[in-house]
């Protein structure tokens, strides 16, 4: 099994120079937990920096913002990237933002063990009450991943969220919505990734870097991606104790 990493989901406007410093800091940071991984960084608007150019295996940044793209998902860039790692005959995939890391080593690794004999892991967003399915971070087969950002279905769409799950749910009407979940995914919390969200977290991070880059973070619970917006809550000891209505968590799925 051949896998690797897409980091995806950002733009860079004129006034927003800081995320490129969080682009940097992130393959930097993939690429030392990481340093066998094939790694692929699309986006768009201002160019990242050369080191962060140089540290990944392809990159395609397009210079003019794809406005289309923005809040939709951006399902042409992450496209982009499939095609490419699909067309370097890996077998798996494993897809995030570029603007925050994973306090793990080796995350193909971890998450081939993590999804066991299904197609996809997902994490939250996920809803089973709605047709909604965490369109940021998975990983999984890759020819059933290129099949779950089908384009062609996408649009018209008000967000990744449900363009992503329609895909999933796509010629399986013969099943509910979570039983369909239940046949192809495997789902893990946010809190046992550790994805560390610097979007709303970057001012605070600051003095933390050097530890965040050896994955060690005190207290990381508060700085997972969508804490700050209280879509999704956890305590120190993983238990989500706010969300978004409907939300689901790993023991929600396990039941």
């Amino acid at each position: 099994m051949a896998a690797c990493i897409l980091l995806s989901h950002v733009y860079v406007r004129h006034d927003q120079h800081y995320k490129l410093k969080q682009i940097e800091f992130t393959i930097k940071h993939y690429r030392l937990h990481n340093p066998n991984s094939y790694i692929i960084l699309t986006g768009h608007g201002l160019q990242p920096t050369n080191l962060t150019i140089e540290i990944c295996d392809f990159v395609d940044w397009r210079n003019t913002i794809i406005e289309e793209e923005l809040e939709k998902g951006h399902p042409y860039l992450v496209n982009v990237g499939i095609d490419h790692a699909i067309n370097q005959k890996f077998t798996h995939l494993f897809k995030c933002r570029s603007d925050g890391v994973i306090l793990r080593d080796n995350i193909t690794q971890y998450c081939s063990e993590l999804i066991k004999d299904k197609n996809i892991l997902l994490t939250q967003q996920t809803k089973f009450s709605q047709i909604h399915a965490g369109d940021l971070f998975m990983y999984g087969d890759i020819d059933y991943i290129k099949k779950c950002w089908n384009i062609g279905t996408w649009y018209p769409t008000t967000s990744g969220l449900i363009s992503f799950a329609r895909n999933i749910y796509n010629n399986q009407n013969h099943l509910t919505w979570k039983e369909c979940l239940k046949k192809y995914a495997e789902f893990v919390d946010i809190y046992q990734i550790k994805w560390i969200d610097f979007r709303a977290n970057w001012t605070e991070l600051q003095s933390k870097l050097e530890n965040i880059l050896i994955n060690k973070l005190e207290n990381y619970e508060r700085f997972l991606w969508g804490s700050r917006e209280e879509w999704h809550i956890f305590d120190t000891n993983g238990n989500m104790i706010q969300r978004i209505e409907g939300i689901i968590s790993k023991n929600e799925w396990d039941k």
